[in-house]
């Protein structure tokens, strides 16, 4: 058959899809739940972004109100005790910092709530926090937070693939239910032409409807089209390969010349298997894994307390014993009040846990690289976590966000610690009659958190799943055609 009359084909299948009720009603309800999953992940970032602000706020009000008490105890009176001073180094480090690392909102968020809702974006980094990471605990029950949100991500994994089996099952199988098809396996065309014709009339007003129903969600969803546009440019990039994929095995389908129903119950059972069974099946793996559990974890924790507690003396007798600046200065070791012993403590407690700590590192870092792996075999969880990354909710992203506060938390200590030590063997005089210790005056050289965000390009996040998805399509597509015959039976 010549291209010529593949054209007329394609041009006649095409017009009469654009006339289908069945393929603009189809289009209109995933549009639909698209704008309902945008609308409903733009909520929750929306909260999420004005919490980051009102803890910015609170913070810079807590510092205006340390500067004013600093005034106040710049006056004569009663000296306060260390806990109540903000203008004593010692007391201001554990008692006043006020330091927080937030990971951003991303403008293209709307598009997967990812690990929004289970992991923190706001940390108040403390200086004796353990890998400045503190257990969080969520006022949400646990199985609501188990089932996910509804989002744009889940609408286009696992929704759109309902939408396209539903138009390549009735819109494809219509000739066959209804008798025509013997009218048009005796016309002089072949039956790859034919089939192939209308499945890619259908892909040409689907896929596009697609699209168009993806922008409209997300300019519903307020999200700032020219700030995400290389976010968006992937995104569609990925759900075209996506729906070329279903569009592909569909067509497959109807190489065996079912019925409707025939063909709407082989997709489907395809979907459950592919997008529901297989996900369980690889979750329930994680069975099979020895993991340390949170309780072990906090007794741990206990335990180096415990011991820190018991050897304190000895710990901070060896700290002094290997730097040049605090050898020869023991005798003033009892006289340390206890946020400048925890200067030294802290480093302590974190060396005695720092197996635990790289044992739940290493297991957050092999779920990541197992859900990648599956990512690979199963197309619907390659669709969320690309659309996670892309969203800038992925666990990658909060891996390097809480890698960062850790690094802050470290620059924190390397800007205080050393200010609080000089006061052990070098101490600011005490001006007689003030009620406070004034050897900190400002608090300008506090430093504050950024952070630092992937170079990776958007399409190069979509580029491995999108490629796949296109090679496996093509593929199904020539087996179609291999094994494409008239039916005998008609």
């Amino acid at each position: 058959m010549s291209a010529v009359r593949f054209g007329v084909m394609y041009g006649w299948e095409l017009r009469r899809g654009a006339r289908s009720a069945l393929v603009w009603s189809v289009l209109a309800i995933l549009c639909a739940s698209f704008m309902f999953g945008a609308v409903s992940g733009a909520r929750l970032q929306a909260e999420r972004d004005q919490a980051q602000q009102r803890a910015w706020a609170e913070q810079q009000e807590w510092y205006a109100d340390l500067e004013q008490r600093a005034q106040a105890y710049a006056q004569p009176g009663p000296q306060v005790s260390y806990w109540q001073d903000p203008t004593n180094v010692a007391g201001f480090s554990r008692y006043f910092l006020f330091a927080q690392a937030f990971k951003p909102v991303q403008p293209a968020a709307p598009l997967a709530v990812g690990v929004t809702d289970l992991a923190p974006d706001r940390l108040r980094v403390r200086l004796e926090t353990p890998f400045a990471v503190a257990p969080t605990y969520e006022f949400e029950h646990p199985r609501l937070l188990a089932m996910g949100q509804f989002d744009l991500a889940f609408a286009v994994a696992y929704l759109l693939p309902v939408g396209l089996i539903l138009i390549v099952g009735l819109a494809g199988t219509a000739e066959r239910d209804t008798g025509v098809l013997r009218l048009i396996a005796s016309q002089p065309v072949s039956p790859v032409t034919w089939l192939v014709a209308k499945v890619a009339a259908l892909a040409t007003l689907s896929i596009p409807g697609v699209l168009i129903g993806l922008l409209l969600a997300l300019s519903v969803a307020g999200v700032p089209l020219g700030a995400a546009a290389a976010q968006i440019v992937a995104s569609m990039v990925l759900v075209t390969g996506y729906a070329m994929l279903w569009l592909a095995l569909g067509l497959l389908v109807l190489s065996f010349w079912p019925g409707a129903a025939g063909a709407i119950s082989t997709l489907a059972a395809i979907w459950v298997v592919w997008c529901v069974g297989l996900p369980v099946l690889a979750n329930s793996l994680d069975v099979f894994r020895t993991a340390p559990q949170a309780v072990m974890q906090i007794d741990a924790l206990r335990a180096a307390t415990d011991e820190v507690d018991a050897s304190t003396r000895e710990i901070l007798l060896a700290e002094f014993d290997r730097r040049d600046d605090l050898r020869g200065h023991e005798d003033r070791i009892a006289g340390l009040d206890y946020s400048t012993r925890w200067t030294f403590l802290a480093p302590a407690l974190e060396t005695r846990l720092r197996d635990t700590h790289r044992q739940h590192q290493q297991l957050r870092e092999s779920d990541a690289r197992w859900s990648t792996t599956m990512a690979l075999l199963i197309p619907a969880l390659s669709v969320l976590s690309d659309l996670a990354m892309l969203a800038g909710t992925d666990m990658e992203r909060q891996l390097r966000y809480e890698r960062q506060a850790r690094e802050y938390q470290l620059a924190l200590r390397d800007a205080i610690y050393p200010r609080v030590q000089r006061e052990i063997v070098d101490p600011t005089p005490q001006p007689e009659g003030i009620q406070g210790r004034m050897n900190l005056l400002d608090y300008d050289f506090i430093p504050t958190f950024r952070m630092q965000e992937s170079q990776r390009p958007a399409l190069a996040v979509v580029a491995r799943s999108a490629v796949l998805h296109v090679t496996l399509a093509l593929l199904l597509i020539g087996w179609a055609c291999l094994r494409l015959r008239w039916p005998q039976a008609l």
